[in-house]
């Protein structure tokens, strides 16, 4: 059982705990670290989503009183993404970080694809450094100040400083403690006080969304039913629609465009803002939503926010879009969409949109008619094409050939591997061919086969050339040190191996006897 695990400070990161566990105890291998807080060296330093929470638990709660759950929502990044998160991919994402499979977290979170990119250092806070040393004797790694979009600590309202510690770490189980990191540089931003100011409101926003406490989920409908409601309360819709290049003048007037661009969010590609406003299909990076909130004066607390996206059930979202048409306007289509099937009738849907200029016809009846347009497709378009017929049996001569071919010349001597069935193949340049074509290839298959090495093999071949080598430089024949270089593994390591390499140590001894002999 654990005897000793740090409490966290406010704020601090699952990962910088580990880290000062690692000071207080004076471990020095990181291994060692996940071995005992995990019980499975499986586990890498991850600052932002850690894995394997459930295993910290069993290992520490006697001694923190801290819970898995608590571990992800406390001291994790997670927080600030939560919201943002289908219902579904939330369940998904907390129940692989508890377990031991996070490993592709940042792809379902969306962090991996986003503009947005994480820090590359972490960074401290000047005044918060000092300010903990005289508390606890020791700083720590705030989570506030690694996420994206807090270049000012809302605290102190400064700017934060790049150290030498990298957001991810280069070795697997790296863990770098604050008191042992170096302040590089302040992040370089030569910004107005106004701006500034922009940026300390806007780590405050993030601040609050990381400490908030609710258990809801809000849907696609529900947030584009928000973002459309946003734009008509700011007169920046037309009818229907938001107005994007309004919206786009607006956030550079507020952020101005040096920030955007430092914050991931350049207007050069307004793709993103004008997502944001049309019907949601995915998730947005919480700094998206902040971002634009602020700008329109519309940054009332998170909480009531969020709180009052859920109170919207998702069926009075849609019913508010639903548009009546006219039976008289969808009989007209209906009969265009037919007429266009009867006069182009080897073509298809694709055909008809793309080519036959029948696009804004479908994507209509897409919208407001489609299980009828489901039901009234053309039949798929017969492809008139030659099959290609490959002689299989003059394939395997060819191959054959050049197989034996590299044989002669040399080229299937590995050096550095075993010459398993997979190696040879490589070597012939037609890998993907030969591999899903061997029944269709017996006299290849067959030659490579009897060509390959065995594992067996490939342990015999190393020990004699160890052996060989140690004769030429009059080194000593020790079995242990024979082991050792051919880097035979303990499980193999048998009486029949130890038999074999004191034969070949004789066989081997002899015949470089007989040869130093001939050269005299």
């Amino acid at each position: 059982m654990l005897g000793y695990f740090p409490v966290p400070y406010p704020d601090e990161l699952l990962y910088s705990v580990i880290s000062r566990y690692k000071l207080h105890q004076g471990i020095i291998s990181d291994r060692q670290i996940v071995n005992d807080l995990f019980g499975s060296p499986n586990v890498a330093a991850v600052v932002d989503f850690p894995g394997h929470l459930l295993d910290l638990e069993q290992k520490t709660y006697h001694l923190t009183h801290i819970t898995a759950v608590q571990w992800l929502t406390k001291h994790s990044l997670y927080p600030a993404y939560k919201y943002f998160l289908q219902a579904d991919r939330n369940e998904n994402v907390v129940q692989s970080v508890l377990s031991g499979k996070a490993w592709d977290v940042h792809t379902r979170i969306g962090v991996a694809a986003s503009n947005i990119k994480v820090p590359k250092f972490l960074r401290l806070c000047k005044h918060c450094y000092r300010q903990e040393l005289e508390l606890f004797g020791e700083p720590y790694w705030h989570r506030l100040h690694q996420l994206s979009g807090v270049m000012v600590c809302p605290a102190h309202k400064e700017y934060l400083y790049e150290t030498d510690a990298l957001f991810r770490p280069q070795g697997k189980y790296e863990f770098f403690p604050a008191i042992n990191a170096s302040l590089v540089r302040k992040i370089p931003l030569d910004l107005t006080t106004k701006q500034k100011q922009k940026l300390v409101q806007l780590s405050q926003h993030i601040d609050e969304l990381i400490n908030l406490d609710l258990d809801v989920s809000i849907s696609l409908a529900q947030w584009t039913h928000y973002y459309r409601q946003l734009a008509k309360k700011h007169s920046y819709s037309n009818k229907s629609r938001a107005d994007h290049n309004t919206l786009a003048n607006h956030l550079e007037a507020y952020w101005s465009i040096p920030v955007l661009d430092t914050l991931g969010l350049s207007l050069s590609d307004t793709l993103w803002l004008v997502n944001l406003f049309r019907k949601h299909r995915k998730s947005f990076h919480y700094l998206c939503h902040l971002v634009v909130w602020q700008s329109l004066n519309d940054i009332s607390p998170c909480s009531e926010i969020i709180c009052a996206q859920q109170l919207i059930p998702p069926e009075q979202v849609l019913i508010s879009h639903e548009v009546k048409i006219d039976a008289a306007v969808i009989k007209v289509k209906r009969h265009q969409w037919k007429a266009a099937i009867a006069t182009y009738q080897k073509q298809g849907v694709k055909w008809l949109r793309t080519i036959g200029g029948y696009s804004a016809l479908y994507a209509w009846l897409y919208r407001n008619d489609r299980i009828w347009l489901s039901q009234n497709k053309p039949c798929q378009a017969l492809r008139n094409t030659k099959q290609f017929v490959v002689n299989w049996g003059q394939r395997d001569k060819e191959f054959l050939k050049h197989i034996k071919d590299l044989k002669k010349a040399g080229a299937l001597h590995n050096n550095h591997g075993r010459r398993s069935t997979s190696w040879i193949i490589k070597q012939s340049g037609q890998h993907a061919l030969i591999e899903k074509n061997q029944d269709k290839l017996p006299k290849t298959i067959k030659f490579i086969k009897d060509l390959s090495e065995s594992p067996d093999t490939y342990r015999r071949r190393r020990i004699e050339s160890v052996i060989y080598a140690l004769i030429k430089q009059h080194q000593s024949l020790e079995v242990w040190i024979i082991l050792r270089k051919a880097g035979i593994r303990k499980e193999y390591q048998t009486q029949s191996i130890i038999k074999n390499i004191n034969y070949l140590k004789r066989k081997l001894s002899l015949e470089a006897s007989r040869i130093i002999q001939e050269d005299t």
